[in-house]
């Protein structure tokens, strides 16, 4: 559990460091992702809606 914990940290570190290091791809892979998310619940809505 402990190694877990401990990655954990590991990858909010680089995440935080890429963000500052790197601010203009971290917002464009940022609006990518709420834009798949947005496609993704899109797509769920429109199948539910054809079930009727």
């Amino acid at each position: 559990m402990k190694a877990k914990r401990y990655l954990s940290w590991v990858v909010l570190a680089l995440l935080v460091y890429w963000i500052v290091a790197h601010p203009t791809e971290a917002a464009a892979s940022a609006r990518g992702l709420a834009a798949g998310l947005a496609g993704a619940a899109e797509a769920i809505a429109t199948f539910v809606n054809a079930l009727g």
